[in-house]
């Protein structure tokens, strides 16, 4: 099953609350993330800043077409949670599409 997300809101920096149907919930911060062509613009955070919550596919999304898959984030929420996660320790756990969305 796919994880819903139901609530994202900014915070600061490359940070973003967000919280899933099933409970979890808590901040991410994705400034580790915003490598390669769709990610890069967001390394702005003025950029970053204009997140939402697509409704179609209830996962956080940019107007250049950026988005991160609602797996990859609960799996960082969850690695937030624990024992402090070491820079990219996340990259074996994701893969990328074609278009460079972390899924």
């Amino acid at each position: 099953m796919i994880p819903r997300i139901v609530e994202a809101e900014h915070r600061t920096g490359h940070k973003v609350y967000i919280r899933f149907a099933h409970g979890p919930a808590g901040v991410i911060d994705l400034a580790d993330e915003l490598d390669g062509p769709v990610f890069a613009p967001l390394a702005d955070p003025k950029v970053f800043a204009t997140l939402a919550l697509s409704p179609d596919t209830r996962t956080v999304v940019w107007p250049n077409g950026a988005d991160f898959a609602p797996e990859f984030l609960l799996d960082r929420l969850e690695a937030t949670d624990k024992a402090p996660m070491k820079r990219g320790a996340t990259a074996k756990k994701r893969a990328r599409s074609g278009a460079d969305v972390r899924r």
